[in-house]
């Protein structure tokens, strides 16, 4: 287990999807994404299964890359235990055994279901979501592992009935030091909050 892998792991827990009619795996994002989708995550899958992948567009404003590939199906079905649909998959009880493992995968879990957000006036939250109860509960066990303070479990029935979960102001400046992102978008959210106190909405930043 690579933090690579892991942090691929979580991208899967997030918003991959793997079909086992094709053994097809594809991960799904907004154009709002940019390099993350098209190339953070080309790059892991290449490094790590020696696979090209190819894009979709799957709304007007969404992207998916994907690539086919038994092998890879089978192994992230079988030994990372990540299922489809997703509602009984959780972090592997492996990546607990280590702080880097288990960072890496959280990365991947916020940076694909995950958002910065505006809180109050000047303040932030880590806003994380998901339809999975079980991954909610493994992700919220994980920050603990991390030493962070983590929202407790809310249910949200606007958002078609997803689960979700918060960190808040200094524990998001923890969050961005030791555990980071490899999405750009979060990155530059981050940077201006800490520089001007406000989170740009996403329209304004590729506007």
């Amino acid at each position: 287990i690579t933090p690579d892998l892991s942090e691929f792991v979580g991208i899967m827990l997030g918003d991959g999807h793997i079909s086992k009619i094709n053994y097809q795996i594809s991960v799904s994002g907004g154009t709002i994404d940019g390099s993350y989708i098209t190339k953070r995550i080309p790059g892991l899958i290449k490094n790590l299964f020696s696979k090209q992948v190819s894009f979709i567009k799957t709304s007007k404003h969404g992207i998916a890359c994907r690539f086919n590939a038994k092998k890879v199906c089978d192994f992230l079905i079988s030994n990372m235990k990540i299922s489809s649909p997703k509602r009984n998959s959780v972090i592997p009880k492996d990546f607990f055994k280590s702080h880097n493992i288990l960072k890496s995968c959280v990365r991947g879990l916020f940076d694909t279901d995950g958002g910065l957000h505006k809180h109050h006036k000047n303040s932030a939250q880590l806003h994380f979501t998901n339809k999975s109860y079980l991954l909610i509960k493994s992700l919220r066990n994980a920050l603990i592992q991390l030493n962070f303070n983590p929202s407790r479990i809310g249910f949200n029935n606007k958002e078609k009935g997803t689960f979700q979960l918060y960190l808040f102001n200094q524990e998001v400046k923890k969050y961005f030091k030791n555990i980071g992102s490899s999405n750009p978008k979060n990155n530059l959210k981050f940077k201006v909050w800490v520089k001007e106190g406000i989170i740009p909405l996403n329209r304004e930043i590729t506007s």
